[in-house]
């Protein structure tokens, strides 16, 4: 029997996730379920045992997570329940490390990664578990790979290296970590395979597809002109819509200009953002809030879309206290 225990960077699995909502051909977000059985299969299928001995007896999701109260603030707090209820159906227990701001600014959820090691080698000391897959691309996890390989439990780890097709998210996994396991999955490679594209298997790991995100231009502003309003990245589904609000600082605010540009605080490139997609009340409320911005000001916003370039954009953006 393959006791397959699961572990999940949860902030790589959004960027995945995202990735292939907002930048692949799929538009879907992944199933947690769906995903679940792929493994269990490709478990089976690189050792040679049948799947019905491979069964996954534990799952855990770990991630920094900020206050119900900011995340209720941003209106955030039902996408939020809907993907733990998500994870809770597929019997996902959830890790939670509360998120704190540190003396440079940056908000951040130390002891994720090590808390994650730490459940992963005491499954496998236990013995409960036999078979780890980790779900991340974190060097960082070499280490605990060696420990489990000396253990004899074996893993595997799903990889992806992509780049979206502005640049904009990128997706990589460690090399190093790629070399230390036994079984590295190149999911990319089996996802974008022509020959299983019809494969149930590797189709059932996404929900179904969802429609590009649109765009509106209100009539009635305050000024007389039509304004276009970015749509926020909701998750639909309420897979990963937490992944939607993100924080950032202020790096560009060209003079005389009605816009500027934010660096996210998850590491991709920088966001444009107009000064009428400020958090408002009236076109005249945004305006004034965006004149009040000075660069290295921190901000929380929502992820949309540009209009004319269709690159991703920061809206709703409003300073941090």
């Amino acid at each position: 029997m393959m006791r397959i225990g699961l572990f999940y960077d949860g902030s790589y699995f959004a960027r995945v996730s995202n990735f292939y909502r907002y930048h692949h051909q799929r538009r879907a977000r992944i199933s947690i379920a769906g995903f679940h059985d792929f493994l269990r299969h490709e478990v089976a299928r690189q050792t040679g045992v049948a799947p019905r001995f491979c069964q996954i007896v534990e799952a855990h999701y770990y991630r920094g997570r900020f206050s119900a109260e900011e995340v209720e603030k941003r209106g955030k707090l039902l996408g939020e329940r809907k993907f733990e209820d998500a994870l809770m159906k597929a019997r996902v227990m959830t890790h939670f490390i509360p998120v704190a701001t540190f003396e440079d600014g940056r908000a951040r959820a130390r002891g994720v990664d090590i808390l994650l090691a730490l459940d992963a080698y005491g499954a496998a000391v236990s013995g409960k578990t036999n078979f780890i897959v980790l779900i991340t691309g974190d060097g960082d996890f070499v280490h605990l790979v060696e420990r489990l390989n000396a253990l004899d439990c074996q893993v595997m780890v799903t990889a992806w290296d992509m780049q979206s097709a502005d640049g904009m998210l990128t997706l990589r996994t460690s090399q190093a970590l790629l070399d230390a396991v036994p079984y590295p999955v190149m999911m990319q490679s089996l996802v974008d395979d022509e020959v299983r594209k019809d494969d149930a298997l590797i189709n059932q790991i996404f929900m179904e597809e969802q429609p590009r995100v649109s765009f509106e231009s209100p009539p009635g502003v305050a000024d007389g002109h039509g304004r276009p309003e970015p749509h926020v990245l909701d998750g639909g589904d309420g897979e990963e819509t937490e992944a939607e609000w993100a924080t950032g600082i202020v790096v560009n605010l060209p003079a005389g200009r009605d816009f500027g540009f934010i660096k996210p605080d998850y590491g991709d490139e920088n966001l444009f953002f107009h000064a009428t997609w400020m958090e408002f009340d009236g076109v005249v409320d945004a305006r004034e809030k965006f004149n009040d911005l000075r660069v290295g000001d921190r901000v929380e916003f929502d992820i949309g879309r540009n209009p004319k370039t269709g690159q991703p954009t920061a809206t709703n953006v409003t300073v941090v206290s």
